[in-house]
């Protein structure tokens, strides 16, 4: 984003310029539990207790969220940010504040969680795909997927893709 990589390194989230690799900014005293993710301007972070949202161009740290338990990337969709937790939970946030929109609970804890075009998918222990309204969180459909899902979920404009673990 704006010319910059980041890279969550040891227990700190760092910013490189892409043309040099020098070091724009750091956050110490981070540790990422799950790959970072941007978006609108925003470096997002997940550590095993909280979700932090970096402004890309100075570090500064925008908000912060608890979010205990959630082990995955969040996903990002318009003007909001999904993460699944260990306990089965889909939170919602706001992009701009961090302010929760709604929370869903799977069961099983989520294994894996994307979002498209108003719509939020996510892989649940009871080996189950599901598909939630992104604006209220509620249920749409449900898919037997047979296995664990897992990996990064993938969708274009006719289509989800994602792997389970039966292959």
């Amino acid at each position: 984003a704006d010319g910059l990589v980041f890279v969550a390194a040891g227990e700190a989230i760092e910013a490189l310029r892409g043309a040099d690799g020098a070091t724009a900014w750091t956050v110490p005293r981070v540790k990422a539990a799950a790959p970072l993710r941007t978006a609108a301007g925003i470096v997002f972070a997940v550590t095993d207790t909280e979700l932090l949202a970096i402004r890309a161009a100075d570090g500064q740290v925008a908000w912060r969220h608890a979010a205990g338990g959630v082990r995955l990337a969040p996903a990002i969709d318009g003007e909001r940010v999904y993460l699944g937790a260990d306990d089965g939970r889909v939170l919602a946030l706001k992009l701009a504040d961090g302010s929760e929109a709604w929370q869903y609970y799977l069961p099983g804890g989520i294994t894996a969680i994307g979002a498209h075009d108003g719509r939020v998918y996510a892989g649940a222990g009871d080996k189950f795909f599901y598909c939630l309204g992104a604006r209220k969180g509620s249920l749409e459909w449900s898919w037997h997927a047979g296995a664990l899902v897992t990996g990064a979920i993938a969708v274009d404009e006719d289509r989800v893709y994602f792997a389970a673990l039966n292959n």
